[in-house]
């Protein structure tokens, strides 16, 4: 359990980079099955691009997506410990 703000923040960071670094990973292991380009024909290969940059866009839009609700969660933890924190010590 997070007891502060930049633990909390720590956390969602290293999640997010963790994410980020298992999505490589398996974009790499897709793409390293993609066969040699000299015995594709010209279509395939135009294939096999459109949809490596499809894979790519994707993944870009959901690490984004990802981290955008990192920064929510950010943001409410942070209005918790207001809460808290006023409720606690009224007045100051």
């Amino acid at each position: 359990m997070c007891t502060t703000y930049e633990e909390f923040c720590e956390k969602l960071d290293k999640l997010d980079r963790e994410f980020d670094k298992k999505m490589e990973e398996q974009n790499r292991k897709f793409f390293a099955d993609k066969p040699d380009e000299s015995t594709l024909s010209p279509e395939m290969k135009e294939h096999y691009d459109k949809f490596e940059r499809m894979i790519r866009e994707h993944t870009e839009k959901f690490s984004k997506k990802m981290r955008d609700h990192s920064e929510h969660f950010k943001q409410k933890f942070k209005e918790l410990l207001e809460q808290q924190k006023n409720a606690q010590f009224p007045g100051k």
